[in-house]
């Protein structure tokens, strides 16, 4: 992910083409899932965006990440529908 160490990386593991993803990161003693569904309605694309942040660990990986995430996220929405 842009801005954060090298060392961290990320992955799909899981794509259902046209529906969702679930993308997945491996932290020290905590594990972040994220889910974007896709759902197409009669107002228009809805998105939702679901993170998990699992772990012993998880208390600190939601100051160090969580926050950015959660003030990114706007922006990363709109990517998102550039690419839906």
């Amino acid at each position: 992910p842009k801005g954060w160490p090298k060392t961290v990386s990320m992955k799909i593991v899981e794509c259902i083409p046209d529906r969702s993803f679930t993308d997945y990161t491996k932290f020290l003693l905590a594990d972040l899932y994220g889910t974007h569904h896709m759902e197409q309605t009669d107002l228009g694309l809805k998105l939702t965006t679901t993170i998990k942040l699992i772990g012993p660990l998880t208390w600190l990986w939601r100051k160090i990440v969580g926050e950015d995430i959660v003030a990114t996220l706007p922006r990363q929405t709109e990517l998102l529908v550039k690419l839906a």
